[in-house]
């Protein structure tokens, strides 16, 4: 996760709708992390969440997925 935070952040503050995006991670559990965003607006999140990066790296690589069959 640590990998996807590093490539998500300078993209993710390249975004025109993007205030902040600052990732921090637990003292007591390496494994644990906290992400805080702010966009200008809700279209603005849902373009982040729709970007190519943020398909690739967090949805892709970052973020576990159960498999739903």
């Amino acid at each position: 996760m640590a990998r996807v935070i590093e490539k998500m952040t300078p993209l993710s503050l390249q975004e025109p709708g993007c205030l902040m995006y600052q990732a921090h991670r637990s003292l007591s559990d390496p494994r644990l992390f906290f992400l805080y965003e702010q966009y200008v607006n809700e279209a603005a999140y849902q373009a982040h969440i729709e970007s190519p990066h943020a398909q690739q790296y967090a949805w892709g690589q970052g973020i576990p997925h159960k498999d739903q069959s």
